[in-house]
């Protein structure tokens, strides 16, 4: 598509799905790093008490804060993914944009990323499925994670004009 001085003009369509996907990835981000926080300040908690936590001393885990960090980065955005796209797709289709949507939504996607992570770490379903229990944070990190992004993106996202209804769709005038 050209406009009258011959330039190229980008097409409203492919910009639409463009600033959705953005949206996404950005959303996606957030819900990550959010969801990634809270598990790690419930290791971090417990050390700073007394007797030194379970986990051991603050100082430890501070000195290997940013590995918790880029691991726990790196394996919840591959793990979640499929738990956050079927999240976005049933919600989507369903007309659900609410806080309390997404939010619910993060316990199984947790779960999911849970048994993911234990399938490609080699352990056993029982020993994935045993994963939260050693760290309940986990739950609580993908609930968080899902409500910052349903209360920052997701209520506010809308699926792309075009792909809505591809029935009534009018051409463009332009």
């Amino acid at each position: 598509m050209s406009d009258s001085g011959g330039r190229q003009v980008p097409d409203r369509r492919a910009l639409e799905w463009l600033r959705f996907v953005g949206w996404v990835l950005l959303g996606y981000a957030l819900a990550v790093t959010v969801a990634v926080v809270v598990v790690i300040a419930t290791i971090a908690v417990p050390a700073t008490l007394p007797d030194g936590g379970r986990f051991g001393s603050i100082h430890s885990v501070m000195r290997d804060l940013f590995a918790f960090l880029f691991a726990g980065m790196l394996y919840t955005a591959i793990t979640a993914w499929p738990g956050y796209l079927l999240t976005l797709t049933w919600g989507f289709k369903r007309d659900r944009r609410s806080v309390r949507y997404f939010a619910l939504c993060g316990l199984p996607t947790t779960l999911l990323a849970t048994l993911l992570f234990g399938y490609f770490s080699g352990a056993t379903w029982m020993a994935a499925l045993a994963l939260p229990r050693a760290v309940p944070g986990i739950y609580l990190g993908g609930f968080l994670g899902a409500m910052a992004y349903g209360h920052l993106i997701g209520r506010w996202l809308e699926w792309p004009a075009n792909a809505r209804d591809t029935s009534t769709a009018q051409p463009d005038s332009d």
